[in-house]
């Protein structure tokens, strides 16, 4: 792990930085698929974020970390939804100008059962 956290590893305590080994295992087991790669990264670098400063710079903005990091999934929500609503709709349209079901699903990067749904056939 301190190859990982790089020259950050001297900040921190030793419990800090067993905190750090133990979190590198827990990420490791709940993102184990090799293409979790960066999403591993982005949550150890959440964790050593919040270990070395846990007010960060959001404190300037009168937030604390976690209330920044909710915001940003609020609004990581907010866009898979409409991104959802535009696929969607696109997929019905391309449905009634015929194009076929396994070719809506395969542009989209989703699986046919859920072109089905979108529509109206499941």
């Amino acid at each position: 792990m301190s190859d990982w956290v790089g020259e950050s590893w001297g900040e921190l305590t030793p419990d800090q930085q067993q905190r750090m080994n133990q979190l590198g295992d827990d990420v490791g087991k709940i993102w184990s698929d090799p293409d979790d790669q960066p999403t591993r990264d982005v949550a150890l670098a959440a964790g050593l974020d919040y270990m070395l400063d846990r007010e960060s710079v959001a404190v300037l903005a009168g937030d604390s970390m976690l209330e920044t990091f909710g915001d940003t999934l609020a609004s990581c929500r907010r866009d898979l939804q409409y991104a959802l609503a535009r696929c969607q709709i696109a997929a019905v349209l391309a449905s009634e100008d015929g194009v076929p079901e396994t070719r809506i699903a395969h542009e989209a990067g989703v699986d046919r059962m859920t072109v089905r749904k979108w529509l109206g056939k499941r």
